[in-house]
């Protein structure tokens, strides 16, 4: 899962995205850099990190894996081992960004977690990995400080040197991925380099550490992973996102005017620099920036969603319905959303309609703690309502 932001209709949050793939530079471009404003790193934002294995992950290879090696082979060995032990089948969390070694020591993790605790694992086995993007239907989530919009990756495992020649070598490409995806999105599917996505991992690390107003060690990873790929583009619009947080408005501009030098079309990048022209008061310029991403994106995502919280505030439900079933037809996978929708539906009597948003909301909840509590709420909503007694004298 990879990372981008961009502003609201009332909030104005900036965009980030979550692994996208776009890739054109070849260099990182050195003017968009500013070190002397920000204190050395204190985190690791080396590119080693990301598939090191841990001593517990040596120690699984070296004794669960062993015999399903052996019978299986490499890959299908590589693959029956995670599962069968469950770690193909991790709680899925995407909170925070994990490297190989501390996804498996949680059992918990994004799809690029997952990604790079398996690849890591393929690595120690010489077998050849390769990585893609697959093209399913966005995944819009808020916080605080951002909209956030993300995309997935899987891997593919093909023959590697030790499976040359083996009697269980099944000679095709095995293709693992953490969640379902449909025949028409894997046909779609575009290669990524390793680069890139240790470029991603960087670009999510960095959106998590800018949540916490980590700002030193968000710049620090945003470098690692434009120097991983200066062609993945979504570093730059992070790094702007960065800059124009800490009121560096000029940095902030020229990072989306050289995203948009190699994509005119990158709407992340369009909706941000309005934000950057509207807080240095070039309102004719910002408008004109406005004009275009009407054009590109003629709907702001979340636009009536804010509306139906604040009708919601008022308690007109019924305006808030409104306002929130046509957000559903543009954001059907926030989960967010259809939890207010479960609110709105049962404040309007509708039990059965908000226990169905209610289990929406818990399927598409992109963290453990939301789905525990919408898990909860859920039980609440199925429980049958208490029945009309008589009592003496009435």
């Amino acid at each position: 899962m990879s990372l981008t932001t961009r502003p609201l209709a009332r909030r104005q949050l900036p965009l980030l995205l979550l692994a996208a793939c776009t890739t054109v530079p070849q260099a990182p471009e050195i003017a968009l850099f500013d070190d002397a404003r920000f204190r050395p790193a204190t985190l690791r934002t080396d590119r080693a990190q990301v598939f090191e294995l841990s001593p517990a992950m040596h120690s699984f290879l070296q004794r669960d894996m062993a015999s399903s090696l052996r019978l299986n082979g490499p890959r299908r060995g590589l693959f029956l081992a995670l599962r069968d032990h469950g770690y193909l089948q991790l709680d899925y969390d995407a909170s925070v960004t994990r490297s190989a070694a501390e996804a498996f020591e949680a059992r918990a993790g994004n799809c690029l977690s997952l990604v790079v605790m398996t690849a890591a694992f393929a690595h120690e086995l010489d077998i050849r990995v390769g990585y893609q993007s697959v093209q399913i239907d966005e995944v819009w989530s808020r916080s605080s400080n951002f909209v956030l919009l993300s995309g997935h990756v899987n891997l593919t495992l093909a023959p590697g040197v030790r499976e040359i020649g083996s009697s269980h070598s099944s000679g095709g490409t095995m293709v693992i991925d953490f969640v379902p995806v449909d025949e028409d999105a894997r046909v779609r599917a575009q290669s990524l380099s390793e680069d890139t996505i240790v470029a991603m991992f960087m670009n999510n690390r960095a959106v998590e550490r800018m949540e916490l107003g980590d700002h030193d060690n968000a710049y620090h990873l945003l470098k690692g992973a434009i120097r991983a790929d200066p062609g993945y583009l979504n570093a730059y619009n992070t790094l702007a996102v960065l800059y124009r947080r800490l009121g560096v408005n000029e940095l902030a501009e020229r990072s989306l005017r050289f995203v948009m030098r190699h994509d005119p079309r990158n709407v992340q990048a369009l909706s941000n620099l309005v934000l950057v022209l509207k807080a240095q008061e070039r309102q004719a310029e910002a408008q004109a920036a406005e004009a275009e991403l009407q054009r590109l994106q003629p709907r702001t995502p979340f636009a009536d969603y804010e509306r139906g919280l604040a009708a919601t505030k008022r308690g007109d439900w019924l305006t808030a319905r409104r306002f929130f079933e046509r957000e559903l037809s543009q954001v059907p996978h926030f989960h967010e959303l259809h939890f207010w929708l479960a609110r709105t539906y049962y404040e309007l009597g509708e039990r059965e309609l908000s226990a169905k948003h209610m289990k929406e909301a818990h399927d598409q909840a992109l963290t453990l703690e939301s789905r525990q509590r919408y898990a909860y709420k859920l039980e609440v909503l199925r429980r049958p309502r208490p029945q009309p007694t008589l009592r003496g004298g009435e």
